[in-house]
């Protein structure tokens, strides 16, 4: 019998990322069906990473994106009101440029556990993914009701994993996924950040 970990709080009451938070470049708040098109378009310009993450190239990410924006994506056992989908904009034009989702409070209650970040590839490489992995740190960090925040990177997306453990998330806590490599097989670790 697999036994999974309850959050020790109610839903209602669990400590959640505020629905808008900024950074000095980024503006990031609760997602809307209306921003769909854009959300997928960010999407579009990503689905490079799916030969490193075991994504399907003919799998279009817009009912998955529908689901996270109208009913949460949460883990198994979890439930909808601890997740939270965030579009990322610009603040100096208003541009939306990505979005991060993130769960509270699994597999344990003192973590907050990132499902997702997406940049848009055209503003990779400029300094904004970083300035986010800091920001949503500060965030969840304010909380106070999180000692780590998690996340799964895939071992072939290299990029992925270099951007994480140099944003501080070096701890490895688990893995997951095919014990045998191959190019039709994908593992991913779950990397750790401790916030105190």
């Amino acid at each position: 019998m697999t036994v999974r970990p309850v959050p020790a709080w109610p839903s209602a009451t669990a400590p959640m990322l505020p629905s808008l938070w900024q950074t000095e470049r980024l503006s990031v708040r609760d997602s809307v069906v209306d921003e769909l098109p854009e959300l997928e378009a960010v999407a579009d310009t990503c689905l490079y990473v799916n030969a490193w993450t075991g994504w399907r190239a003919e799998e279009h990410p817009g009912e998955s994106l529908r689901n996270a924006v109208t009913d949460g994506l949460p883990p198994p056992d979890g439930s909808k009101e601890l997740y939270r989908m965030q579009t990322i904009r610009l603040r100096s034009t208003n541009r939306v440029i990505g979005f991060v989702a993130g769960y509270h409070g699994w597999p344990d209650p003192d973590t907050f556990y990132i499902t997702e970040v997406m940049i848009d590839a055209q503003f990779q490489g400029q300094g904004y993914g970083r300035e986010l992995a800091s920001g949503l740190t500060d965030a969840v960090a304010q909380l106070g009701a999180y000692g780590r925040i998690c996340l799964l990177a895939a071992l072939k997306n290299w990029p992925a994993l270099r951007f994480w453990m140099r944003a501080g998330y070096n701890r490895m806590v688990d893995y997951r996924g095919d014990k045998r490599h191959s190019p039709e097989t994908f593992a991913y670790l779950m990397l750790e950040k401790a916030l105190r």
